[in-house]
């Protein structure tokens, strides 16, 4: 005799698929992929340069307020890694000693920023504040690389919005569009392209593919060029890093365009000797987006939407075509350089003329 067949509910065989896929993700090792993420380390020491164990180090976000927090081990040495690149307050607190504050340090994309503090006696209701950006000077990495912002993206004289055209400025890469770049001398194809920590390279051509962002929503373009980490391997790596949304609603808009009144006349119609007041071609451009970014709950959880759009009319191609003349249309070929044959008897009709 057969058992009798129970049905399983459909919500709890949902939870327990998903319960499933969360352990399975727990057990599951870290995927490997190229880090964007940063780290600001640092050593407190006092007035007499001793070290300061145990010091309570106080990392926060300026923009989003999220704070991470550490304690100085026993040579005074702090770290925290994984941050996201972004610009930080550092605050170190310690008994019978002054509060240190440190604000303004920015922190790029994949780089390890230093911290210093030097600690005072006094009471801790007492702060010292340091002003100043401690990673202008990289000293944690022999990488020579250079980098643009999300401001230097907006205000450079570039009329391009493809990330990809900023990459001239940097000086070891050269070229053109229509035969790629160069980097350090040779072809693109040895360039790893990393957005957010992932590899973002369009096959071997070493072009960014067309998830690339659009250039309102791009925090920082940098280029690694010598004696870069292993991890980026290539023989250069672009690291493309999106930007966040912050505790502050901000966002704006564009609207560009280019109207064919403004075109000169087309190669076609200046070689014909045209004159000005003919029509030109219909080959306007426009170009628009929005930006959108803040928060869903303070200091917590952020969201930030970028969309751009553009549309084009354009001529391409175009050659030059002869069309037979009236002499030819009747048959009259007496004065043209080809040979016209008779089908028939493939010979050529006298005079090279097709007869009636």
């Amino acid at each position: 005799m057969a058992a009798p067949v129970r049905a399983v509910p459909a919500r709890p065989l949902l939870l327990l698929l998903l319960g499933v896929s969360l352990l399975a993700g727990l057990r599951a090792g870290p995927a490997a992929a190229q880090s964007t993420l940063g780290t600001i380390r640092g050593t407190v020491r006092d007035a007499s340069d001793q070290a300061v164990p145990a010091a309570a180090v106080l990392v926060t976000d300026e923009d989003t307020g999220v704070p991470r927090t550490a304690d100085s081990d026993g040579s005074g040495n702090y770290e925290l890694p994984n941050l996201r690149a972004g610009r930080y307050r550092v605050e170190i607190t310690a008994p019978s000693f002054k509060v240190f504050q440190q604000t303004g340090i920015v922190l790029r994309a994949g780089e390890i920023v230093r911290a210093d503090a030097k600690l005072t006696v006094g009471e801790r209701s007492e702060t010292v504040t340091v002003t100043g950006d401690p990673g202008v000077i990289q000293r944690e990495s022999q990488a020579i690389q250079s980098g643009l912002d999300a401001q230097q993206l907006q205000t450079l004289p570039e009329g391009s919005r493809d990330v990809q055209s900023f990459l001239y400025l940097n000086p070891n890469i050269v070229g053109d569009r229509d035969n790629g770049f160069k980097f350090l001398g040779a072809r693109s194809y040895g360039a790893t392209y990393i957005q957010d920590g992932q590899p973002s390279t369009g096959g071997i051509f070493g072009s960014i593919t067309n998830s690339a962002p659009g250039l309102d929503a791009i925090a920082e373009v940098k280029v690694l060029s010598n004696s870069y980490s292993a991890e980026y391997g290539g023989l250069a790596g672009v690291i493309v890093t999106t930007r966040r949304g912050t505790n502050a609603f901000s966002g704006g808009g564009f609207f560009d365009f280019n109207n064919d009144g403004l075109n000169a006349l087309p190669y076609g119609q200046t070689l014909a000797g045209l004159q000005r007041g003919d029509p030109l071609l219909d080959t306007h451009q426009r170009r628009y987006g929005a930006t959108i970014g803040g928060p869903i709950a303070r200091n917590k959880t952020f969201f930030l939407v970028n969309y751009e759009g553009s549309s084009q009319a354009q001529v391409g191609g175009g050659t030059t075509i002869t069309v037979p003349t009236d002499a030819m249309r009747s048959g009259d070929f007496s004065a043209t350089t080809l040979a016209i044959v008779d089908p028939r008897t493939r010979l050529p009709f006298p005079g090279n003329r097709i007869p009636a």
